[in-house]
């Protein structure tokens, strides 16, 4: 083995050490109360991964999902509920007629969790899957009404929901 002291081993890389200039960005938000209530977990993924819209929209509106136009100003495909539930993937199955909807619960305290979809269409079911897209056993009291999906979510939980749109 070698011998790490004042140097290092033979086999070291000294090109490794990433001479000249760095840029690095750094974004500061104050708040009240702690951080979940402050909404420091959603301010910090909109800051480091910005959402963005990978299948165009044409698509979608041909597959029946949207409107050909989304009207002027702010819109949204769903509205995440209470604040304390982070949205982490918004994805459509590669080969069926399914789309996932994955979020986390940035708090120690469980809650009630609400969907609101403002999709072209309602789905024909919607379950909570594990990462592979199997249906898990415990459903969590998941229920689907009037274009709300509702359920029970424990505290620091991950979950997916599966859409499906076709039998």
């Amino acid at each position: 083995g070698h011998h790490i002291g004042n140097r290092w081993p033979a086999n070291s890389v000294p090109e490794a050490q990433v001479l000249g200039r760095t840029v690095v960005e750094l974004s500061l938000a104050s708040h009240l109360g702690d951080a979940v209530t402050g909404g420091l977990h959603r301010l910090g993924g909109e800051f480091c991964n910005p959402p963005r819209a990978i299948e165009p929209l044409e698509h979608l509106y041909i597959r029946g999902k949207c409107q050909k136009t989304l009207p002027r100003g702010e819109h949204s495909f769903i509205a995440l509920s209470p604040s304390q539930l982070d949205l982490t993937a918004f994805y459509k199955d590669e080969t069926q007629d399914i789309v996932y909807i994955r979020f986390y619960n940035a708090s120690s305290n469980p809650c009630e969790g609400r969907i609101e979809l403002r999709l072209g269409a309602l789905p024909t079911s919607a379950l909570l899957v594990d990462l592979n897209g199997e249906k898990i056993a415990d459903q969590q009291n998941l229920r689907f009404v009037k274009g709300n999906i509702l359920l029970s979510v424990r505290s620091a939980q991950i979950v997916t929901i599966a859409l499906a749109f076709s039998g």
